[in-house]
């Protein structure tokens, strides 16, 4: 049983979390036949360890658009508590650069070209009756406006310091006391104002970054031959075979991602990000967080991606000690390996990747070889070795794939190092 003291972190939720803790148990035996010339081992292993980091800010469950997890709650504020003061005429200087400047981040029926809508209506210069006010968009907005007035409980003024929201923190239980939305806000009732500002310095303090954790399981077999067939004949056979995966996602994690894929995917994910319909709060949502969340999910309890299922070395070495090559030596290895898994099939049933089929890489295979020499000298009785070893034998450098896009294209390489070769000399005394 061991821990990692690890430096505070802290999960989605601005909680710190416990130090990982790992427990390991082997049991394995021995066996050594013809007077140790033939030795055989077997080894069973399991490896267990809770809160194990998965990664920081989400990027591991989430990808590369984990920073929406904050921008979105944040620019999303903003940009409805601008189309509030504009819809209510709360703000009059807001309303006038928005008529003249950005109306489609406002006004959403004129936007999507609605016959009779001008740029300028809003509920207060127009009728109940108007086109503006009957328009679909104009009562999504609405509902819109009230969904983000009622924001799920978690999402408190401490949920946005935490996030690193600059300045002093969206409030948003004082805009659901007032009714208004830039109440909650900093920058004195302009609503653009905030939303620039939020825009051109909103990111998570480095020392803040959330995690998430998982329990991580490693379990397998070794086995091992080592044998000398002769008394200059030396051969070794190992065989390792693991499996590895990850299970229990944080329930801070869960609840935080179910929490706001209800609020997304209600009234509030009507929101336009940059007032353009194609960036919906809700879509994006969807889109860049609650899928790759899925395939989080769905891959607990599944072989890791990063183990090879097995791997094997073959290892051996034969020495001269008569004749004419009295004190050469040549030996060989064999190093194989299983192939990683490396993408995973896209699921058009499922929306996002399929964990259950997943994409191999191939196969690593590599022989190394190496000849030596060795001679007893008269000084001292020294003795006087060379031996030079080659390296991944007859490879060239080249490209390996490491990781494969949904339809099987290459999506990412690694360097394969080739042959190489070293030459050593040594004196024993």
């Amino acid at each position: 049983s061991n821990f990692k003291a690890d430096a505070p972190r802290r999960n989605l939720m601005g909680n710190i979390i416990p130090n990982p803790q790992g427990k390991t148990r082997e049991k394995g035996f021995s066996i050594g036949l013809f007077n140790d010339r033939v030795n055989l081992k077997a080894n069973w292993f399991k490896t267990t360890v809770s809160n194990a980091t998965l990664a920081s800010g989400g990027s591991a469950i989430l990808g590369s658009q984990s920073y929406e997890l904050y921008q979105l709650m944040a620019l999303g504020y903003a940009e409805v508590a601008m189309v509030q003061d504009y819809m209510y005429g709360f703000d009059a200087s807001s309303g006038n650069w928005g008529a003249a400047a950005i109306p489609t981040w406002l006004n959403y029926a004129f936007a999507d070209g609605v016959a009779g809508v001008t740029q300028y209506d809003n509920l207060t210069n127009t009728s109940p009756t108007s086109a503006y006010q009957q328009a679909t968009q104009t009562v999504k907005q609405k509902a819109m406006i009230q969904a983000w007035l009622n924001m799920p409980s978690f999402v408190t003024s401490d949920f946005y310091k935490f996030w690193n929201v600059p300045g002093t923190p969206i409030n948003p239980a004082k805009a659901k006391a007032s009714g208004r939305l830039d109440d909650a806000l900093t920058g004195g009732g302009n609503c653009l104002n905030d939303f620039l500002y939020l825009v051109n310095i909103l990111q998570p303090a480095g020392s803040t970054l959330p995690v998430s954790t998982v329990d991580t399981l490693a379990k397998g077999q070794e086995f091992e031959i080592t044998a000398a067939p002769t008394k200059n004949w030396n051969v070794s056979l190992n065989y390792v075979r693991t499996f590895a995966t990850r299970t229990n996602l944080d329930s801070s994690t869960i609840f935080y991602m179910n929490g706001l894929n209800d609020f997304w995917n209600g009234d509030a994910g009507y929101m336009r990000l940059w007032g353009l319909a194609a960036y919906g709060g809700g879509y994006l949502w969807h889109k860049d967080l609650w899928l790759p969340y899925q395939v989080t999910l769905s891959s607990q309890g599944q072989s890791a991606p990063e183990v090879a299922k097995w791997r094997t070395n073959l290892v051996t070495t034969y020495s001269f000690d008569h004749g004419k090559l009295k004190g050469w030596m040549v030996g060989g290895a064999a190093r194989l390996e299983a192939g990683r898994i490396s993408g995973y099939k896209y699921s058009s049933a499922l929306g996002y990747l399929d964990v259950h089929q997943p994409i191999m890489g191939p196969q690593d295979n590599h022989f190394d070889m190496w000849v030596g020499y060795s001679k007893k000298l008269a000084y001292h009785d020294w003795v006087w070795r060379a031996q030079i070893n080659l390296r991944n034998v007859g490879e060239k450098t080249r490209l390996v794939a490491a990781y494969y896009e949904p339809d099987g294209s290459l999506s990412l390489a690694r360097i394969q190092e080739g042959m190489v070769w070293r030459f050593t000399t040594s004196i024993e005394f």
